[in-house]
């Protein structure tokens, strides 16, 4: 099994496109904030942090760049939520799960 991430690497982004379950549209992120949370499968301490929107918003892609920390060993899932310019929230409804090994040159 390989990983996806590995624990501490601060050059990686998570990026996303968001699009609507229905039909597989973008969503248009105008005036929008996207926020990714993640939890470690061995704890149960849950964090969340802003992404960035990038490029243009009506393409619906944001990003968030891991820092030093962010990442453990073993198990990650990560869920995605959008605030729209109304003030309405749309939650992803697939967890992402990625596998994140322990670096070995430290």
């Amino acid at each position: 099994m390989s990983a996806d991430l590995v624990v501490d690497d601060t050059g990686t982004k998570m990026r996303i496109t968001c699009r609507k379950k229905s039909d597989n549209s973008v969503i248009d992120l105008t005036g929008a904030a996207v926020t990714i949370g993640w939890r470690n499968e061995a704890d149960t301490a849950d964090v969340e942090k802003t992404m960035a929107i990038v490029g243009v918003a009506t393409d619906g892609v944001a990003e968030y760049q891991f820092l030093v920390g962010d990442l453990y060993a073993n198990f990650m899932s990560f869920e995605f939520e959008i605030t729209d310019a109304g003030g309405f929230i749309l939650t992803g409804l697939d967890l992402v799960k990625q596998i994140v090994r322990d670096a070995i040159v430290a």
